[in-house]
């Protein structure tokens, strides 16, 4: 009788003490396995699971309830200690390879996303997401409401004109306005929680700060060429006819000044705010940047004298990263509505929409060469066993699109292939998945001049520079689809244009993920060669 209560309710309470945890894990397990998660999914939960309830017990919390929840197909286990307060996932942030904790933190590193902790009363209560949504029936759906949406688009010119026109302008219009006003109102806080909270996690011995000072140099040059190859990429793709025959109303283009050199010195004035308030009230986002980029060094700086303000940042972070995960379920819908009335307006959006696709594509090519390029150059080391050997990796993160999920493998591929060491590469991986996104800065950059061609918004000098420099400042530990909402003002671009390329970024987020995982291993590879870790006899090794 109990058993058929769990299965109806799907939740269940678990009290797991030192001497029962291994029985407690096996009951878990089973039950997870009943609610269909996937092993990989059953293996990392309790391996999250027992570490953090070893911690809760020699914190002085010998008790732990653990209580198993299922709703609409996400399942959650939350993890109740009594007694002071205590954050045991917090240690993820230490980056002291010296700690006995570092490689034990490892696995807290690469599923962070999946830990939250809060306070409630006298109980400290940790949260493990099992499972959610998967990305694979995410992309799936997308993809399908694309091609029902170019399918729509068409069927749409059989209708009377009042009726098709009222569907595209008045009910697939609010579709995509409703998504994009929620978007932005969530990329603000985001840009500025993740941007902070990054560069604040930089802290611990002077060996780590020196270290990850050379990971961050080759982050910062490898972003950069990335985002003057897009600007290459889109003025030389985007011309001609395969652009200029598909155009939406101009638009209004930003103001331009004759004096470039005044522009420029104009960006230099008012990218320093007069106030904190400022940055959020006019919505410039070079300066709530700036402002973002300052606060973060200093918690750095200040190191564990700031950790209850590191937390609140980072709990901001999450708040909004988890009402941004419930808004891309809705993804599929506004990829459908957008085809559709894109299509309808003009069919060769489909043009326009392959055309981006494989410009993006070769963007990633072009960079996992330059990375090769960067460890003959600055690593003085062949290329040719770092391209042979990667190859082997590719899979990987395309199946996965998770560099967090797979920092594992990537350490061990790193540690199996190059010699590297296990803690130096577990460091490295860590910083490149939160702040390395050079193939998603590439790709911000090839859809801003994209979508500033189609809208007819001219892009000045002093625009673009305006555009590369909020790209390098956002790679600071944002994603690309923060980045690229954060732009569009600055370019003078309607959001709702976004809608157009929304449809595929699930399928190119795959192929930029191998990208930016290629460069980790490449920023490995260089670091641990000036820092005399590498063993140069297993990387030649081929």
């Amino acid at each position: 009788m109990a058993e058929t209560t769990v299965r109806e309710h799907k939740e269940q309470f678990f009290t797991i003490t030192k001497d029962t945890l291994g029985q407690q894990s096996e009951k878990i397990k089973n039950e997870l396995t009943a609610m269909k998660a996937r092993k990989r999914e059953i293996t990392t939960t309790l391996l999250l699971l027992e570490e953090i309830a070893v911690r809760c017990q020699k914190n002085g919390n010998h008790i732990v309830t653990a209580k198993m929840h299922q709703f609409l197909g996400t399942i959650q286990i939350q993890l109740f200690s009594q007694g002071k307060s205590y954050n045991p996932i917090a240690e993820n942030s230490i980056w002291d390879a010296d700690s006995e904790e570092y490689i034990r933190n490892t696995i807290f590193r690469a599923y962070k996303e999946n830990l939250s902790y809060t306070r409630l009363g006298e109980q400290n209560i940790i949260t493990i997401r099992v499972h959610g949504i998967s990305e694979h029936r995410t992309m799936f759906y997308t993809f399908l409401s694309m091609v029902l949406g170019i399918v729509a688009g068409f069927f749409m010119h059989l209708l009377p004109d009042n009726a098709a026109s009222y569907i595209a302008d008045t009910v697939l219009s609010t579709v995509q306005t409703l998504f994009m006003n929620t978007l932005f109102l969530l990329t603000v806080p985001i840009a500025f929680f993740s941007v902070t909270t990054s560069l604040a996690d930089f802290s611990g011995s002077s060996r780590i700060k020196n270290t990850g000072g050379k990971v961050l140099l080759f982050f910062v040059l490898s972003t950069s060429i990335a985002i003057i190859l897009g600007f290459f990429l889109a003025h030389t793709f985007f011309q001609g006819n395969s652009i200029d025959s598909v155009r939406f109303s101009p638009l209004s283009a930003p103001n331009v000044i004759a004096d470039d050199a005044a522009h420029f010195e104009n960006i230099l004035i008012d990218i320093i705010p007069i106030n904190l308030f400022q940055p959020v009230l006019n919505g410039n986002m070079m300066q709530l940047l700036l402002v973002s980029f300052l606060i973060g060094c200093a918690m750095s700086y200040l190191g564990s004298k700031v950790d209850l303000t590191k937390e609140l940042f980072d709990n901001g972070k999450q708040i909004f990263s988890v009402l941004m995960g419930k808004l891309m379920t809705f993804m599929p819908l506004v990829a459908f509505a957008s085809l559709a009335k894109f299509i309808y307006k003009d069919a060769g959006m489909i043009r326009v929409l392959f055309l981006y696709f494989a410009v993006v594509l070769l963007g990633c090519i072009i960079l996992f060469f330059i990375y090769n390029l960067i460890i003959l150059i600055f690593g003085r080391l062949s290329p040719i066993p770092y391209m042979k050997k990667s190859f082997h990796y590719f899979l990987v993160p395309f199946a996965v699109s998770d560099r967090y999920a797979i920092l594992s493998q990537t350490v061990d591929f790193c540690k199996k292939k190059f010699g590297i060491p296990a803690h130096e590469a577990t460091f490295i991986a860590s910083i490149g998945a939160a702040l390395n996104i050079a193939a998603d800065s590439m790709c911000v950059i090839v859809q801003v001049l994209l979508l500033s061609r189609l809208c007819s918004a001219e892009i000045d000098k002093a625009i673009a520079l305006k555009i590369g420099i909020t790209t390098l400042l956002l790679s600071f530990g944002s994603n690309g689809f923060v980045c690229l909402m954060a732009i569009l003002s600055i370019a003078g671009i309607p959001f709702s244009l976004t809608t157009l390329v929304i449809g595929v970024e699930s399928i190119l987020d795959r192929f930029r993920t191998v990208t930016n995982t290629q460069g980790d291993i490449a920023a490995e590879i260089i670091v641990a060669k000036s820092e005399k870790t590498l063993d140069e006899a297993l990387y030649n090794a081929y």
